[in-house]
């Protein structure tokens, strides 16, 4: 499923243009990326919690997003409100969501301690506050995607009006034994794609688009070759470009 999503950034000198927003642009790049999400509208708000609720009820309500992100507002400074405005509208609570990101996050800071992001559904939309730095935004949605679409999946009802069908571009994907060895040695742990290639195949040989090979006894015939996540790809961004992009390779059963 693809599932439409809003996105709020709310910045005082963002909303009065004195500030370039980078955080929310990032938000729609790493969702749209990550296949199973679209980003419909982002919007700037200045840190006033009576606006924010106005538009959280909005994109839930009338919108009917399936997900809403904010980003901002999540910290100790007196504007900063996000987390009351969320949990005033705010059906149920989803505490995990926000613990685990402050979780992973003080494994890179000790300052995580002092977010007090919530992540709340609304009917069946899935709101998650997220921190304002694009350096967070990144590192944070990068703990929670691997989780994310099954979430959206069980609130929706697999579907629904928030939601519209979307076909996958593979069946299995494929590594081969050096790039295997790399991501068991742990040679590349901020790779955000890591977890997921660890549960698919290995391959001892290089393949090309249209070739057939054989996975336990069925054939798979190669529908791409190099992956394009730069854009999503927390190593790519401090790094540079990374073996997975490259020699990881996709497939169809046939």
């Amino acid at each position: 499923m693809k599932y439409k999503v809003g996105v709020i950034t709310l910045s005082d000198k963002g909303a009065a243009g004195l500030r370039t927003d980078e955080s929310g642009p990032l938000i729609k790049e790493i969702l749209d990326e990550s296949g199973f999400c679209q980003v419909c509208e982002t919007v700037i708000l200045p840190d006033d919690a009576d606006k924010l609720k106005e538009e959280l009820v909005r994109m839930t309500d009338k919108k009917k997003y399936a997900l809403v992100l904010t980003t901002g507002g999540t910290g100790l400074s007196p504007r900063d409100n996000t987390p009351e405005a969320t949990l005033a509208i705010a059906d149920r609570n989803v505490p995990g969501i926000a613990e685990y990101m402050r979780y992973k996050s003080f494994e890179i800071t000790p300052k995580a301690m002092l977010s007090r992001a919530v992540s709340v559904t609304r009917g069946q939309t899935l709101i998650i506050n997220l921190p304002g730095s694009p350096k967070a935004v990144r590192e944070n949605l990068g703990f929670i995607i691997p989780a994310l679409e099954h979430g959206l999946e069980i609130l929706t009802g697999q579907g629904g009006e928030c939601a519209e069908p979307v076909k996958k571009h593979k069946d299995v994907s494929f590594l081969d034994r050096e790039s295997r060895a790399r991501i068991d040695a742990g040679c590349d742990q901020r790779a955000l794609c890591q977890k997921k290639f660890k549960e698919d195949v290995t391959l001892d040989c290089s393949v090309s688009v249209g070739d057939v090979v054989e996975v336990n006894g069925k054939k798979v015939e190669i529908t791409q070759v190099g992956k394009k996540c730069y854009s999503s790809c927390q190593l790519f961004k401090e790094e540079g470009p990374c073996f997975l992009a490259k020699k990881v390779a996709f497939g169809k059963w046939i």
